[in-house]
């Protein structure tokens, strides 16, 4: 018996039911922050042992509904001979064709619109210098079409438009008119117009 006793008050007591501890409140979780896209790599800049020299007038631009004064090319070394005279020295065989706006082939490269020609822009605040759609340095440059009157100022948004690539050695030209479903395309420049010979000067673009 005393046995008996011995064993049923010699257990430990049993310890007390512990309250469950409250839930700690976690922070909820952020949204992911959205993935930017990169920004297009800066394409180089249009560098050649060759540069552009003027070397007199040319014939006249035509286009569409619109026409106007051109310079005539050559290009020549960048490396002279002791009478600084370049040691080599190139004319320009242009090629120009009329192609459909919607397929088109400039500097041996495809393009599905010209809006593909400048699909980025490079130039903080300006609109000269674009990235067409294989990441190639684009030069750009447009003009309003000619207003009248007050009418045509405040309704007028139509624009000529060129775009120059430069591939191999050669100058390339698209001409693109507003409300036109074609392009002029003009491999290898010989004769520029004067406004985007200046341009080209005053931009440095032959690095």
């Amino acid at each position: 018996m005393w046995d008996a006793l011995r064993r049923l008050f010699g257990k430990k007591r049993p310890e007390p039911v512990k309250a469950s501890e409250p839930a700690r409140v976690t922070e909820p979780v952020k949204p992911p922050e959205p993935v930017r896209p990169p920004e297009p790599p800066e394409p180089a800049l249009w560098r050649s042992g060759m540069i552009l020299q003027a070397v007199g007038d040319g014939d006249m631009a035509q286009y569409p509904g619109y026409s106007c004064r051109t310079t005539r090319l050559q290009w020549v070394s960048r490396e002279t001979d002791e009478d600084g005279r370049p040691l080599s020295v190139r004319v320009p065989e242009p090629e120009t064709r009329v192609m459909s706006m919607w397929d088109f082939t400039a500097a041996g490269r495809s393009y599905k619109a010209p809006h593909e020609l400048a699909e980025h822009w490079y130039d903080k605040g300006g609109m000269d210098w674009c990235g067409d759609k294989y990441g190639h340095r684009v030069l750009y440059d447009a003009e309003m079409f000619p207003c009248f009157d007050s009418s045509d100022y405040l309704y007028e948004d139509r624009y000529y438009r060129w775009f120059f690539l430069w591939e191999d050695g050669k100058l390339t030209r698209v001409q693109y008119t507003d409300d036109q479903d074609t392009v002029v395309v003009t491999d290898d420049v010989l004769d520029l117009e004067n406004k985007w010979w200046k341009k080209i000067q005053k931009l440095e673009c032959f690095q």
